[in-house]
């Protein structure tokens, strides 16, 4: 029989043996009446796969074919329309860990207006912020990161300094199992993965792997191409992102098997699990390749994905930000919600069947790594980009245009006019905290350059 403890007591520190054996008599003949068993929180695990678009990661679904990983999708709270909040990593994953905006948290900020991350280091989070883990960890859970990335690894950016341990693993989805197994205590544990990220290998080895896809995955995957990919002459770059649809098809089997892993180990129903991704990717849509670049859908739309326990799978379709992750997760946790946060208990919302008000809800994303700073607004069937440097902006319609190939030649004043008004309002948004400037050392400088970032910072 498992102990209960006083009514009053939260703890069982300090009592004595005569207590203890007192509870455990009347725990074990049932006389628990006043008494209570220790408070359990459910675990939390925020996995974050690195750089995968909406559309690819849905790729079978919408091909009708079936992975392993299909029956957990079909278990899951699935987020169909949500966004994040920046085209690349470091103000993304701040704004996770804080439910703030990027222009909020000032972390992934440049101190010029045309940004340019091979040669500028971009600025960290401050130390004054609040964020998940903290909190988490004044509620008794113990908070582990586990990441090769260098912006959530390295001190320097101040994602990796608010949690108690961080730990660089090849393997973050079996290390996390380990930890969940061992923790004593809930745990917060966060697991970044690279597999997508990292698809740009020799073109020879991609050849290889390619060849070995499914011939069902193959195909639906050519199906799928980009436009720009779909000329024989782009036969080449149209291998990177079948490359890329195969690197996302294996973390669909590895986030499987760590859910398989989960329930056999009786951990499924006392944890909350929440899958997002911390960017999407272009593959030439808009004469451009990689991420950081632009704030079109291919970089924005982003899966979203929770299993909640004693929650049935389904599909939400509501606008949904990243942002909205860190008062949900508290919602689903059971914790009281955090203060001054900008983003939205979708958790909350759902169990209430509130959707109307969100409908028209606008979504936001900022920050380029490479080129002018921008700002987006998705609200319903439209969506401005906003050039700050040179004021210019562009209108699409996302259902007679999804690709976003074609900006309104004359949107209406109107539109116009409230798109930019909601512009205006996320640059009225209450900063929380100044940029904290980074000066990167030279080992640093040598692992961002083997991901492909400040490659020229050393000149």
């Amino acid at each position: 029989p498992r102990l209960c403890y006083p009514a009053a007591m939260t703890t069982p520190a300090g009592t004595g043996r005569a207590v203890w054996a007192l509870s455990a008599v009347l725990a074990a003949s049932g006389a628990c009446s006043l008494y209570r068993e220790a408070p359990a929180r459910p675990n939390l695990v925020l996995i974050c796969i690195d750089a995968v678009r909406h559309d690819t990661f849905r790729l079978p679904e919408s091909a009708g074919l079936e992975d392993s990983f299909t029956p957990w999708m079909q278990r899951a709270i699935r987020f169909e329309n949500a966004y994040t909040v920046s085209s690349w990593t470091l103000p993304t994953v701040a704004s996770v860990l804080t439910g703030l905006m990027p222009g909020q948290h000032g972390a992934g900020l440049f101190e010029q207006p045309a940004a340019d991350l091979n040669v500028m280091p971009p600025s960290g989070l401050a130390a004054s912020i609040p964020a998940l883990p903290g909190m988490l960890e004044g509620h008794g859970y113990q908070t582990i990161h586990l990441t090769r990335h260098r912006w959530t690894a390295d001190a320097a950016f101040g994602l990796a300094t608010r949690f108690s341990r961080v730990e660089t693993s090849r393997t973050p989805l079996e290390s996390s199992l380990e930890w969940i197994e061992r923790c004593r205590r809930p745990c917060f544990v966060s697991a970044h993965l690279l597999d997508v990220h990292e698809y740009g290998r020799p073109l020879e080895e991609v050849r290889r792997t390619v060849a070995e896809m499914a011939p069902d995955l193959e195909a639906a995957a050519r199906r799928s191409l980009p436009e720009p990919l779909r000329s024989a002459a782009s036969e080449d770059s149209a291998l990177w992102y079948l490359e890329y649809v195969r690197r996302v098809a294996e973390v669909r089997g590895k986030l499987a098997s760590f859910l398989d892993g989960l329930e056999r180990l009786g951990t499924l129903e006392q944890s909350v699990i929440v899958v997002y991704s911390d960017h999407g990717e272009e593959f030439g849509e808009h004469g451009q390749g990689g991420h950081g670049k632009s704030l079109f859908q291919e970089t924005l739309r982003v899966p979203l994905l929770a299993w909640v326990p004693g929650q049935a799978g389904r599909s939400v379709d509501i606008p949904a930000s990243l942002i909205d992750l860190l008062p949900s997760a508290l919602h689903w946790l059971g914790l009281p919600p955090a203060e001054a946060v900008t983003g939205v208990n979708l958790a909350q919302r759902i169990e209430a069947g509130d959707f109307e008000a969100l409908q028209r809800r606008p979504v936001f994303a900022t920050g380029i790594a490479y080129g002018n700073d921008a700002a987006a607004v998705v609200r319903g069937r439209w969506k401005l980009i906003y050039d700050r440097v040179s004021g210019q902006s562009q209108i699409y319609d996302l259902e007679a245009d999804p690709g976003e190939l074609r900006p309104l030649a004359a949107p209406p004043s109107e539109l116009e006019g409230d798109l930019l008004a909601a512009i205006e309002s996320l640059d009225r948004l209450p900063v929380r905290g100044l940029p904290a400037r980074v000066q990167p050392d030279p080992k640093l400088l040598e692992r961002l350059e083997s991901l492909g970032y400040l490659s020229g910072a050393s000149r």
